[in-house]
């Protein structure tokens, strides 16, 4: 589980980007044009956003399923096996995959989960992030959500990796 950040947003604001219906939409679509065999981790903005993600992936006829800190143990077990199994294609996830979680076949992160904190950040884009020398792709997909997010202090963690991704 992922400690909590100092900095983090309020809870309004985090039900406010997870209930935005444009914003959901937009993510479905861009994972929804991912290429099919694409093995896709999403990092959800909380539990029921994880959830709805999962849902509307499934009504598109995307294998999909969403695991959170409150799923069983052994239904949790058997989604990430078929994740890894390639029978699910999307694992959408709150708080619980951020950590200790291996799935080198991950062709596609997608970070729709806004942080504050550069290290929860990169756990986060480290899933798929393996390289071929630890069993993974030779490339993944970073995808970030960039909500317009203001009167915190600071960016968003992902925009301190950005010069990583420049061309």
């Amino acid at each position: 589980m992922e400690r909590t950040h100092a900095m983090a947003l309020p809870a309004d604001v985090v039900r406010r980007l997870a209930q935005d219906v444009e914003r959901t939409r937009r993510i479905v679509d861009r994972i929804e044009q991912l290429p099919a065999n694409w093995p896709v981790l999403v990092f959800a903005t909380s539990v029921e956003h994880a959830q709805v993600l999962a849902a509307l992936l499934q009504d598109r006829g995307i294998t999909a399923a969403s695991i959170d800190g409150q799923t069983p143990p052994s239904t949790r077990r058997r989604r990430i096996a078929a994740f890894r199994g390639g029978g699910i294609r999307v694992l959408t996830n709150f708080k619980v995959l951020t950590q200790g979680f291996d799935a080198p076949a991950v062709r596609a992160v997608v970070v729709a989960r806004p942080t504050f904190s550069p290290n929860t950040y990169i756990q986060m884009i480290g899933r798929g992030l393996r390289g071929e020398l630890n069993g993974g792709k030779a490339s993944c997909l970073i995808l970030n959500v960039a909500d317009n997010i203001e009167n915190f202090g600071r960016g968003l963690a992902y925009t301190r990796m950005e010069h990583l991704w420049q061309a």
